[in-house]
């Protein structure tokens, strides 16, 4: 994905992965470099802290079920 937000793009691009609670994969896949790339991720089994919160970004909003 872009930026700018005068490109368009009219294909909505949806990543879904188990993670397995893994923090690792969960941390790579939130900072990597294709992150941009996608407009939804749809993480099952994320890592879960102790304060009962998942990681992410500010690049991110994070919905609970």
């Amino acid at each position: 994905m872009t930026d700018d937000p005068n490109t368009t793009n009219p294909h909505l691009r949806i990543w879904q992965q188990n993670l397995n609670r893994s923090r690792t994969t969960q941390h790579s896949l939130l900072h990597g470099p294709h992150a941009r790339n996608w407009n939804v991720y749809a993480l099952q089994e994320p890592h879960i802290r102790p304060n009962k919160n998942t990681i992410s970004t500010p690049k991110f909003y994070t919905v609970y079920p």
